[in-house]
């Protein structure tokens, strides 16, 4: 999934290093990963298993910030608190199929929302308006599509087709092309995210990768040592409440030890 990452309480280390990969496991696990070196922080642990994850991008809305998930019925939901890892209720049911990954995307005619990958037999997307629900689906893959990123109008998605990755571009009106078989990868890329100019995915396995799509190559960057990545998202998440009281907090505290000092 795509988006920018700015300075935030939950984002200062990408600031000074290489960007923040966010992403959700098998563990109920929100995760920051460090995409120069594969560390993954857990950050929550979810209230309960989730499939999608996209983070809404910075384009100065009141959605800004705010990260998305779906869950095993195919409802989406807003994580509240990215300590606690509190979900709101079900916003919408997006499908009566299972969706696994999620992105946010700009349909030609209905302007931003959030795009969630169907699996099973229905493979294709699902775009969703965050004001009026599931409003339209589409279907450009070719086969199953088992992790799909973003990036501008054109979807990418590594698909699952005879036990091998089968890298496709497409775009909103369809004209899917296959472009070939991913190669370097140790297992199946479960969760992929554009950064705004290169794509990274994660495997079953807990293997970090950056993706060189138009010429099908991954390279390995680390092991994350956790198992069972599911979605990613590159974004700039919304400080929860308990953050930025604890800032201040700290803050608060600082200038007391300040004035004492100087008494």
């Amino acid at each position: 999934m795509r988006t920018f990452l700015k300075t935030t309480a939950l984002g200062m280390a990408a600031a000074s290093q290489a960007q923040t990969l966010y992403a959700v496991a098998a563990d109920k696990g929100l995760y920051s990963i460090d995409v120069g070196t594969a560390v993954a922080t857990k950050m929550a642990t979810l209230d309960e298993e989730v499939f999608g994850l996209a983070i809404w991008p910075d384009d100065s809305s009141s959605d800004q910030g705010s990260v998305f998930v779906t869950n095993s019925k195919s409802e989406l939901l807003r994580v509240e608190d990215l300590v606690t890892g509190r979900l709101s209720g079900v916003l919408y049911t997006l499908s009566s199929v299972r969706t696994d990954d999620l992105d946010f995307g700009k349909d030609p005619d209905e302007g931003a929302g959030l795009l969630a990958a169907t699996d099973e037999d229905e493979a294709g997307f699902v775009f969703t308006s965050l004001a009026r629900g599931p409003i339209k689906t589409t279907r450009p893959p070719v086969g199953r599509p088992k992790a799909f990123a973003m990036a501008g109008d054109d979807f990418w998605t590594l698909g699952s087709q005879a036990g091998a990755q089968m890298v496709t571009k497409s775009g909103y009106t369809g004209g899917a092309t296959e472009l070939g078989v991913l190669q370097g990868t140790k297992a199946d890329i479960e969760g992929m995210a554009y950064d705004g100019s290169k794509f990274y995915g994660l495997d079953g396995l807990g293997n970090l990768y950056s993706l060189d799509l138009d010429n099908q190559k991954a390279t390995l960057i680390g092991d994350t040592k956790v198992r069972g990545w599911y979605d990613a998202s590159f974004g700039n998440p919304v400080p929860e409440p308990s953050v930025l009281l604890g800032f201040g907090a700290l803050a608060w505290f600082a200038r007391r030890r300040n004035r004492s000092r100087k008494a």
